[in-house]
């Protein structure tokens, strides 16, 4: 019941972490979520990967920092 929760957990960790590497000037950041995103593919989840926590991320920089 609580899966929705912890997506969007895993997926904003990415988020933040994408914001620290720029704001903060990180080299280097890992973020130990669950579920970690790494099976999800472009149209379908797999497993417990529903989105690809990594290409959010990337994604959000792309948008945000261009």
């Amino acid at each position: 019941p609580n899966s929705r929760n912890a997506i969007l957990r895993s997926c904003g960790a990415g988020i933040v972490a994408a914001d620290s590497l720029i704001k903060d000037n990180k080299k280097r950041i890992f973020c130990a979520v669950r579920p970690p995103g790494h099976h999800a593919e472009k149209q379908k989840a797999m497993g417990f990967c529903v989105y690809n926590n990594v290409a959010v991320g990337a994604n959000y920089l792309i948008k945000e920092y261009h």
